[in-house]
């Protein structure tokens, strides 16, 4: 898979200076699919701003004649195909072929209204065309105006209500989970000064277990804000070079992980209609993909992790001892070598297990 794609609230794009911003980001992060998030542009003057933006690309847009636009998608024709599926204020949905492979993957392009109540309109939405495109690589990416546990903001209001949590339970009810994603934590910020200041996560890309199946190794990459409040994110896609697929493992240093039981639990914790059984092969589903999710962003490639940590301690300790009563100097060393102990034991956790796991096979 060839094609790169990107979603960004730009939060206004009739200025000629963020359109400049946007052509070079397309240009830098060589994106061929792009979700352009809160345009305000009027819908007679969309097709002229797409043109100075991405050339001529393709775009669709959700704007009407009386309001203006909420989500373009923009693609470059030389890379892909894209088909519309459906649309609404709150999302795009469309098939992209990548032309050079001829697979596809759909992709929903969201900007989630800031009231609750339109917003709840949304997630039935995504509800539905999650279990609709179950058995194909889907994703779901933008702006979705909502966070899911309450350590995803900072500053504000600390309250969390049930509202709050609707979000979340309708992602495992939609058997999604957030794509293994580096760069900035926080993807929103008011701009505001100390007090006042507010930030919290509310784009993310997510995605459901045939994708995760399909591209195994693709991850998200959220940039800092530039020219905008919010950041920009990147989802690189590549197909694994096998069509063997990978049993479902259990790794007993899941069970440390603070969110481990508080993942379990919302899992479990959900309604599925039919008998027992079905009942509990669904609920099995779900928290396997919610494992996997867990398990990549927390725990993959814990060996190059080790390393980069012994690497960090090594130079917070060469700081201390030229600085050896410096207090901010004492207190990093302490967290990087807290940070080392607890890799290194995770990977001697995780080879134990696979040995044993091999003598077993070996009878």
């Amino acid at each position: 898979m060839t094609v790169k794609i990107a979603s960004w609230n730009v939060r206004g794009l009739n200025d000629p200076s963020k359109q400049k911003e946007v052509k070079n980001f397309v240009s830098k992060e060589n994106v061929h699919v792009i979700g352009v998030l809160e345009t305000k542009i009027k819908q007679i003057n969309e097709r002229k701003i797409c043109g100075k933006c991405f050339g001529n690309w393709s775009m669709l847009s959700n704007s009407q004649p009386t309001e203006t636009g909420r989500v373009w998608v923009c693609w470059n024709n030389d890379f892909c195909d894209l088909q519309l599926i459906s649309m609404s204020n709150q999302h795009i949905l469309c098939k992209i072929l990548d032309l050079a492979t001829n697979e596809y993957f759909f992709a929903v392009f969201v900007y989630a209204a800031n009231k609750h109540t339109l917003r709840k309109v949304f997630f039935d939405t995504m509800f539905n065309i999650s279990r609709a495109k179950s058995k194909i690589p889907c994703v779901f990416l933008g702006d979705f105006n909502a966070i899911r546990y309450q350590q995803e903001k900072i500053g504000g209001s600390p309250s969390w209500t049930p509202e709050n949590e609707e979000f979340n339970t309708y992602i495992n009810a939609s058997e999604l989970a957030d794509l293994s994603y580096g760069g900035c934590q926080f993807t929103w910020a008011n701009k505001r000064s100390e007090g006042a200041f507010i930030a919290t996560k509310i784009d993310r890309v997510l995605v459901n277990e045939a994708w995760l199946d399909k591209f195994p190794e693709s991850t998200a990459t959220f940039l800092p804000a530039g020219i905008s409040d919010h950041s920009s994110v990147v989802v690189n896609i590549s197909v694994n070079s096998s069509s063997f697929k990978k049993p479902f493992k259990y790794f007993d240093f899941w069970s440390h992980h603070p969110d481990f039981l508080s993942t379990v639990s919302n899992t479990w914790s959900q309604y599925i209609r039919g008998v027992p059984m079905f009942r509990v092969c669904q609920k099995l589903k779900q928290l396997k993909a919610s494992l996997k999710l867990l398990n990549k962003k927390d725990f993959s490639d814990l060996s190059t992790r080790v390393l980069i940590s012994k690497a960090s301690l090594d130079f917070a300790q060469i700081n201390l001892d030229k600085d050896p009563l410096n207090c901010e100097l004492q207190s990093k060393e302490r967290e990087e070598l807290k940070r080392y102990i607890d890799l290194s034991n995770l990977e001697e956790c995780l080879a134990l297990q696979k040995s044993r796991v091999l003598a077993w096979s070996r009878g």
